[in-house]
């Protein structure tokens, strides 16, 4: 483990994330006025940005949380509380100079054995692009991510940190 973190003596499962629609394409989504969505017409993303998330966000809540295991909800793991992400809003915007990347991840904590949500709380991070064109997005994107990542592991530690507790 990368830092010192309390353990909690619970397992967490990760949900592949998912994309809202108008997300869950490899198009690079961007406005230039607000509420139209358009995309670049020649530049995508490597894979879908949801495909791409799910590692991530597994490495980083493995190295930064002390879950006594961390494991894809798609496996066979049984998990003591999953955490399920989607996208709903992945962006370019070119509405103020220089452009920005705006991304917005709702992050559910729930416990499986009864479907009971733990917590809710959508991130919201904005990014300036270093240049006003897609390069410049994908940039934006891979500065904002480990800032993100780290907060959706210290929300997914502050709820494991509880259950373990209330469970007491």
């Amino acid at each position: 483990r990368a830092e010192q973190v309390k353990p909690i003596p619970l397992v967490l499962t990760v949900s592949p994330p998912r994309a809202a629609s108008g997300y869950n394409t490899e198009r690079m989504a961007f406005v230039r006025q607000p509420h139209m969505l358009e995309y670049f017409a020649k530049n995508r993303w490597a894979e879908m940005p949801a495909k791409m998330l799910g590692p991530l966000l597994l490495r980083a809540l493995d190295l930064r949380t002390g879950f006594k295991a961390v494991a894809s909800a798609d496996g066979m793991v049984k998990g003591d509380m999953r955490l399920d992400t989607e996208i709903t809003l992945l962006q370019q915007e070119f509405t103020s100079s220089p452009s920005r990347l705006h991304m917005k991840l709702r992050v559910q904590l729930v416990e499986p054995t009864n479907y009971r949500v733990l917590a809710t709380q959508v991130f919201d991070v904005v990014e300036a692009a270093p240049t006003d064109d897609p390069y410049g997005g994908v940039i934006a994107a891979n500065r904002m991510l480990p800032r993100l990542l780290s907060q959706i592991a210290d929300f997914a530690a502050m709820n494991g940190i509880s259950l373990s507790e209330h469970r007491k």
